[in-house]
């Protein structure tokens, strides 16, 4: 199960191709958190899970999250959810369940804790393996080293990226040692894997993002962003939402908040105002109508509040 928003299409589209042409049978289900910088790990995931689980058959299934602004309850379809996704599909036949803990490309939906916790459920029933990916959600952004330590749970892999490197390309999975132990040796590897200098990066980033300083930090970032945005939200009638977790913060722009209906057009708007400007933003959400700010956790308080200023500028413009 790989839990996607965006590059839902590519991935439904081609795995099954790549699979069936691996002569790979094993079933991912997609429902719709999976960050798309993930896709190079976890088409490899199946391969090596196939030595764990049995039989598979090339076939792929979405099953969609719903968010809180879109006007459902996520935690009261969370048992429709899952259990309406291995409806679908032979529970004994799937290798793994992937979810992001707080959608990044998807928009900064923070999945709940009880989702979390049925999809644990179910895995431990079934014998299937949760992955988690922390790729953009990792390394201290929410105020824990991971996203998932805010849930108590514990999940059997998870895949990281983007920010252990500190600047530098590297990327990682950590797991339980019968499943990463289970490929021969050189089994999951790349052109660019094991660098030493990108290695020594990540083990000096990792140590800072793990201390309770920065990880302080990333809480102060992320409450001065949202507190200052929900003061936006007052003032300015195209900002329909304002949600994230820890320093991952967006903003969300609608054309009536009644509706709820999205304003694509408002959301570059604002993003050329602001380049111009000296602020370099970029989209996010189902229909791209979400600005995420995701500053450097080492960010000073005066580079935040010209950052904002900056922003919340752009919007005025933007709002008319």
């Amino acid at each position: 199960v790989a839990i996607f928003t965006y590059a839902l299409t590519l991935k439904q589209k081609h795995v099954p191709e790549i699979m069936s042409r691996s002569g790979l049978t094993r079933r991912p289900i997609f429902t719709p958190s999976v960050g798309r910088y993930a896709q190079g790990i976890l088409l490899q995931i199946p391969v090596h899970l196939d030595m764990l689980v049995g039989t598979q058959t090339a076939e792929t299934i979405h099953a969609a999250l719903t968010t809180h602004y879109a006007g459902q309850n996520v935690v009261q379809v969370v048992d429709l959810d899952v259990a309406g996704s291995l409806a679908q599909v032979d529970p004994e036949a799937l290798a793994a369940i992937i979810i992001e803990p707080v959608q990044g490309e998807g928009g900064f939906i923070t999945i709940p804790t009880s989702f979390l916790q049925k999809i644990r459920e179910t895995c431990d029933k079934f014998g299937i393996v949760m992955i988690v990916d922390e790729i953009q959600s990792g390394a201290g952004r929410t105020g824990k080293f991971l996203a998932i330590e805010h849930t108590g749970i514990v999940p059997d892999i998870v895949c990281m990226a983007k920010s252990i490197g500190a600047g530098l390309p590297i990327s990682a999975i950590t797991g339980k040692a019968e499943i990463l132990d289970a490929p021969h040796l050189g089994g999951i590897g790349g052109t660019y894997g094991g660098s030493p200098v990108a290695c020594v990066g990540a083990i000096e980033a990792i140590k800072i993002a793990n201390s309770t300083a920065f990880l302080q930090r990333a809480k102060t970032v992320g409450e001065k962003i949202n507190s200052t945005m929900n003061g936006w939200k007052e003032k300015y009638k195209c900002i329909g939402d304002v949600r994230g977790a820890g320093s991952m913060q967006l903003v969300e722009f609608v054309k009536d908040r009644n509706t709820k209906e999205p304003d694509m057009e408002t959301a570059m708007a604002v993003i050329k105002d602001a380049i111009s400007n000296g602020v370099i933003l970029i989209r996010a959400g189902l229909f791209s109508n979400c600005i995420r700010l995701l500053p450097p956790v080492v960010i000073t308080d005066e580079q935040l509040e010209e950052g904002l200023k900056v922003l919340e500028n752009a919007i005025a413009k933007a709002n008319g």
